[in-house]
């Protein structure tokens, strides 16, 4: 999902990254918060043509790009 969304040409690791990440961040649940993080994510980056381009070029980290993405409250 993550992968399409970036329309990568080759896999760079980039989508497992995030989805690691978020998988971490969420305390290794897949919990209805993941869900949401994961779908906004794709969203936001499917979307937003100036955050997929931060994020490839690691301008934005993938760090960030999930506080962003991550419900309010979500993340301790």
């Amino acid at each position: 999902m993550i992968f399409f969304s970036l329309y990568l040409q080759s896999d760079k690791g980039l989508p497992e990254i995030i989805e690691r990440e978020v998988f971490y961040v969420n305390n290794r649940f897949l919990s209805t918060c993941y869900k949401r993080t994961m779908r906004s994510i794709w969203f936001k980056l499917k979307n937003d043509q100036t955050v997929k381009k931060q994020v490839l070029e690691g301008t934005l980290s993938v760090k960030d790009l999930i506080q962003q993405c991550t419900p309010s409250g979500a993340l301790s």
